[in-house]
């Protein structure tokens, strides 16, 4: 193999999973049979909620029943399920700038099918101000939410005013379970 950086002769990559038996077996399946199987197999099943950011305090309490049910279904399998939560991010400095803007990318998920896929999101609630986020980020961890798929829009934009202005909140506030470090170290 001669490539512009590198050569190799008779060279083989033995390419195995990060995990054995298999690599983790992430699912979303919504289907109360699907639940079953996920409890059985999976290792982590993301959350369900209503599409509507202005529900947060009905979403949280549905998401924290799922975690329970699915949580008592590994249980009856002997095993323990780890959650993740697809969630589409609108920070802004006001409550209104990020409903505004909310509401504008639910008009534009009105199109069709695949431009629906970002409003749905909205419904994790993660619309507001980065202490706002922050702070419902930090509740969904207390329930067991352990991972976050983050969705922006505009991406680059949303991605830094995310990382500049609810990171360091994050590293201030201790998640369940661990010792909060000083922003000067949180990256590191």
């Amino acid at each position: 193999m001669h490539g512009e950086f590198y050569q190799a002769e008779d060279a083989m990559l033995a390419v195995k999973p990060a995990r054995v038996p298999h690599p983790p077996i992430y699912t979303a399946s919504r289907a109360d049979s699907g639940k079953d199987v996920i409890a059985e197999h999976c290792d982590l099943w993301f959350v369900t909620y209503e599409a509507d950011y202005r529900r947060y305090e009905e979403n949280f309490r549905a998401i924290k029943a799922d975690i329970s049910d699915l949580a008592e279904r590994a249980r009856h399998f002997g095993r323990k399920l780890n959650y993740g939560m697809s969630a589409h991010v609108i920070c802004a400095d006001t409550p209104g700038e990020s409903a505004m803007r909310a509401d504008e990318l639910e008009a534009y998920g009105q199109r069709d099918r695949i431009s629906s896929t970002a409003a749905r999101a909205l419904g994790a609630c993660l619309v507001g101000t980065p202490e706002l986020i922050a702070q419902r980020m930090r509740r969904y961890e207390e329930i067991g939410v352990q991972l976050f798929l983050l969705h922006f829009h505009p991406m680059l934009a949303g991605l830094d005013t995310f990382a500049t202005k609810v990171l360091p909140l994050l590293a201030l506030t201790p998640a369940p379970g661990r010792v909060a470090r000083p922003a000067s170290q949180a990256s590191g």
